[in-house]
């Protein structure tokens, strides 16, 4: 949880999947901040993905 948190604080922190996360995280990140994080698979367009980066 750690480096996600530093991850959040320099600005590049990846989406969270709420549903496949465990409760016990709530005793370092509150849970407003995950939501801020979620991943929203509507939104999620697999072409901005380059394989070749």
């Amino acid at each position: 949880m750690g480096r996600w948190l530093e991850a959040v604080d320099a600005g590049v922190a990846p989406p969270v999947v709420l549903e496949a996360t465990n409760e016990s995280v709530l005793t370092a990140v509150d849970a407003e901040r995950l939501r801020e994080h979620a991943f929203d698979p509507d939104g999620f367009d697999p072409g901005t993905l380059d394989a070749d980066d």
